[in-house]
């Protein structure tokens, strides 16, 4: 039931502060400059967003699955699967930004955000802002992974009894249940933040 409070609106881990207040989102760096788009500046602005945007879909994506996790009815399966969908789209949006930030930054355009945290300028906020993104997804992760492992027990001992009772399953149906509940985060983003 708590679950469903916290994700009720599916903005959970967003913020509703007013920009610049205390508990909203950072401003980006540039935030009253003039970055010129197609500057470092701009670049780096854009992938803290697109990474913005992948943090928010992780937050909704952890409170689809604890919704589920908590027994909730079975229509936030579809959610999670909206989700992962948003989550991949994202991720185009993020690699794009990334291959800007390379050119920028005389790295290699499919760097992963610990390449990007080391080749940012040292004398800039940049390693700080992209380490504090690593650092917050890769929990994200964590927390999605754990949730994936807690339905895939559950759909094993759900399904046991079934299975005993029918024993036409197919071979490997298990395995089925336990990547669907880890293919919610797409590899790439996975390979992204290693």
């Amino acid at each position: 039931m708590e679950a469903e409070k916290q994700c009720s609106s599916g903005t959970a881990g967003t913020s509703r502060a007013r920009p610049g207040s205390p508990g909203a989102e950072p401003l980006p760096v540039s935030a009253g400059t003039s970055a010129r788009p197609g500057s470092p500046v701009a670049a780096a602005n854009e992938l803290s967003a697109a990474l913005w945007q992948e943090r928010r879909v992780l937050s909704g994506l952890i409170c689809a699955l604890e919704t589920l996790a908590s027994g909730s009815p079975s229509r936030t399966a579809p959610a999670v699967e909206d989700m992962t969908l948003t989550l991949r789209a994202a991720g185009v949006a993020r690699d794009i930004a990334v291959s800007d930030v390379a050119r920028s930054w005389d790295v290699r355009d499919d760097a992963s955000l610990p390449a990007l945290v080391l080749g940012a300028p040292k004398d800039g906020p940049w390693p700080f802002i992209l380490g504090a993104h690593l650092e917050s997804m890769r929990e994200q992760i964590r927390r999605i992974d754990g949730l994936g492992a807690i339905l895939s027990a559950r759909a094993g001992k759900s399904h046991s009894s079934a299975r005993r009772r029918d024993r036409r399953e197919p071979a490997g149906a298990d395995r089925k249940r336990r990547q669907q509940a880890s293919a919610a985060v797409p590899r790439q983003l996975r390979r992204f933040l290693d």
